[in-house]
Parts: structure tokens; sequence; C-alpha cells
């Protein structure tokens, strides 16, 4: 298997690379840095494949992983993909700034549904110190507010319905996350950038302390 690895490495072509994603991936147990890997893998429409993995999520590990594709390949990127983590924003930002840079819709959508997630559980424990009574609007809704609306159905629907009609915070950060679901229908940049900026501002106006990481998703996506 090494002498394979090391035969394919001596002998693979990385002339014509425009495009990559940049992921982390999780191993073993627990959620300590050693816990993670950098991975770079090329996604051009003709070639799928990884070309390059290293030992944690740091800006050094990913600075080191494209100085082992060399600065010809790194200058030569029109796209890189990545999820929104810091470090990899970071380093994408300074090293392949002329590469135009896709949040992907996954991490976009696990950071909207993370929080709601937050706001639910903040509000929930507010409302249980004030009112029992108050306190049953959220409960058991987890699933249905991390489920996307028109999934949601039956005995879950009319107890969203009831949520939504309430003045709660979680209503609000719901439907937010709803409404951005309409960004992804966009095909002209102009009209999805005049949407995302619209979104952002709703967001920020109606965003309380619960609702901070709906405030760091839209600096993050406006920022590329």
């Amino acid at each position: 298997m090494e002498w394979f690895v090391e035969w394919g490495l001596t002998h693979r072509q990385l002339d014509g690379i425009e495009l990559i994603g940049v992921d982390e991936i999780h191993w073993g147990h627990g959620m300590k840095g050693d816990n993670f890997l950098t991975v770079i893998y090329q996604i051009d429409a003709g070639c799928r494949r990884l070309l390059w993995i290293g030992k944690r999520r740091t800006e050094k590990t990913l600075r080191q992983g494209l100085m082992v594709l060399g600065p010809a390949v790194v200058k030569g990127l029109r796209f890189v993909c990545s999820d929104m983590w810091k470090s990899y924003l970071n380093v994408l930002a300074a090293d392949a700034g002329q590469a135009l840079h896709v949040l992907d819709r996954f991490h976009i959508t696990q950071h909207m549904n993370q929080a709601v997630d937050e706001v639910r559980r903040a509000e929930g424990t507010r409302l249980k110190a004030k009112s029992k009574d108050e306190a049953k609007q959220l409960k058991n809704m987890r699933w249905p507010l991390l489920r996307k609306g028109s999934r949601v159905r039956g005995k879950a629907r009319k107890k969203l319905n009831a949520l939504l009609a309430s003045k709660l915070e979680t209503a609000r950060a719901w439907e937010l996350k709803e409404a951005f679901l309409h960004f992804w229908k966009y095909k002209s940049p102009l009209w999805a950038a005049g949407f995302l900026d619209a979104w952002c501002d709703r967001a920020c106006a109606a965003a309380s302390n619960q609702c901070r990481k709906l405030l760091v998703c839209c600096a993050i996506m406006k920022s590329c």
C-alpha cells in the first residue's frame, strides 16, 4: 500500500487544477485538535480526487497543504469551496485571494440550524423560570424546528403554526432560517446579492444575544 501511494504521488499530474475543496474530517473519540484532519481535494468537472491530507484543522496545517501543491497550482485556482471554519477562511483569503470563494450549502444550513436550536434552548430556559405553561410552547419542538418547513406535518405542524403565531424569539429565528432557502433559487448574482443584503438586515434587526450565530453567518457570508 505504501509503495502504491508513493508511486501515485510521484507520477500524479497537478496541471490544470482550477477548483479545489477544503474541509475537515473528524476521527476517533473526542473533540481535541488531534481528532481532526484537514483535506484538500480537486473538484473540477473532469477530475475529482484527494490531493492532500494533514493533521489538525489549523491555519498552519492548511498552509502546509497549499505549499505541497505548490505556488503555481495555488495561483492558478479560480474557485475554492470550503466550510465556514475561520482558520480556513483566513488562509484562503491570504494565499488564494484571486479565487472565488464558495461556501458550501451544507455547512451554511448547519449553522442556521445550530442558531435556531441555540435560540430555542436559551428561550426555553428563560420561559421555564417564568412560567411552565409558556414553556410548553417549545416542548418537543427541537426536530420540527430543524426540519424544512414543508416537511413538518400533522400535530407537529399545528404546534409549529401556534409557535409561529407567538412573539417568541424562536419563531423569528425559524422564519429567518426558512426565508434563507430562497437564496439558493437565484441564478443572477445581482439579485442574489440584493437578497442576501436584505436578509442580513432582517437578521441584524431581529437578532438578540441568543441569535449571535445568525449574525456570525451574516458577517462571514457577506465577507466572502
